[in-house]
């Protein structure tokens, strides 16, 4: 098991089916924090249950400071003309991705002030007992974004519990590998 070797890099990029999205950038901070793992052997037991020869480990990612503003500068070049409201998505992986995105998007020109959401995996037992936690109000335009998308289990759960808390408009934004 290791990093992804480098000739296995660019068949990766080439089956990339959105423009910008994989660049030469996000590579390199992939690399540099060693997010992707390799293991054509054993493979990796996905949420799914699907087995993968690679792991996107999306979390250590967007633990580093120029991962995550290399994250958001590519979303916001793809989803910049979209018109929404707040943008979000389940627990964990979609929270920092989300967060990134505003906090840049709020300081690029034209500003946009889009406020983020998760949804939890459970409503808590304690405090408000809320599923979708942030600021998502009746009539929102959402973006789920979501770190990995194998199955889109854990998609369709968020896009259901934006629809309840409220949200009448979504689209989807996820990592394609």
């Amino acid at each position: 098991m290791g990093l992804i070797p480098h000739s296995k890099v660019a068949e990766i990029r080439d089956r990339t089916e959105t423009p910008g999205v994989l660049n030469d950038d996000l590579v390199a901070a992939f690399h540099k924090t060693q997010s992707f793992k390799w293991d054509p052997k054993g493979g990796f037991k996905l949420a799914s249950g699907l087995l993968s020869p690679f792991y996107v480990d999306c979390r250590t990612l967007m633990a580093f400071p120029h991962a995550r503003h290399v994250v958001a500068k590519n979303a916001l070049e793809v989803i910049g003309d979209l018109h929404i409201d707040c943008l979000g998505g389940l627990e964990i992986g979609a929270i920092s991705i989300a967060t990134s995105i505003s906090d840049y998007a709020y300081s690029a020109s034209p500003r946009r002030e889009w406020r983020t959401f998760f949804v939890r995996k459970q409503p808590k037992d304690h405090g408000l007992g809320r599923l979708v936690e942030g600021v998502v109000q009746a009539g929102d335009r959402a973006l789920i974004v979501d770190d990995v998308l194998t199955s889109g289990g854990s998609v369709l759960k968020a896009i259901a519990a934006a629809r309840e808390a409220g949200c009448t408009r979504w689209r989807l934004s996820t990592w394609k590998i």
